[in-house]
């Protein structure tokens, strides 16, 4: 009997605040094709040229749209707003609280999304760390030289870009990006007015 191998889930962020997550499900053999195929090292968006980040975010999505196990995640948390939002509404709460009670809401809507997918392991990049720490919710190990996270660094590269109106995406590659606003799950969770 042959076990079908697991999916994974890739965490990556672009932007102040979490203000865009870029998360890539699939197989792990699937994503280091795609990965492998994109580099021989792990993608950092932020260190290649521009001409470069838009060749690899649409060959990228080229690859991904060829692939009926891999789906790509656009996360919007708009975190920032919500910060000041609260620091707004309870202005007695300190500052470090008002981040923790925001990273905490952040972390277990994360969670509902991730697992509305059958997922195995949820792999993030390094800043989540502050996500996790001040949260006290741990969803991912945090792995910052898997090769793989480059996947979900060129996701939330493209999340930040389109929303930024510095990229703009046909069709066949806007269907097959999953965009997500949170702010209004994150307002509700904290219990902030609309």
């Amino acid at each position: 009997m042959s076990s079908r191998p697991t999916r994974i889930a890739l965490l990556d962020s672009s932007g102040a605040d979490f203000e865009f997550i870029g998360i890539v499900i699939g197989h792990p053999c699937g994503l280091n094709e795609i990965s492998n195929k994109l580099s021989r090292r792990r993608v950092h968006m932020h260190e290649l040229s521009r001409e470069r980040r838009r060749r690899i975010a649409r060959a990228f999505l080229d690859m991904v749209s060829q692939r009926l196990d891999a789906l790509i995640l656009s996360l919007r948390t708009h975190l920032s707003a919500i910060i000041r939002r609260l620091r707004e509404e309870r202005p007695r709460i300190p500052s470090s609280r008002a981040r923790a009670l925001c990273f905490r809401a952040l972390s277990l809507i994360l969670a509902d999304i991730i697992y509305q997918h059958p997922v195995s392991k949820i792999v993030a990049d390094r800043e989540f760390e502050l996500l996790w720490n001040s949260s006290g919710v741990r969803l991912a190990s945090s792995e910052p030289d898997n090769p793989l996270l480059g996947l979900a660094d060129i996701a939330a590269w493209i999340n930040n870009q389109v929303a930024r109106r510095k990229l703009k995406l046909g069709r066949k590659h806007s269907a097959i990006i999953r965009k997500i606003d949170i702010m209004d799950k994150l307002r509700s969770s904290l219990r902030l007015a609309g």
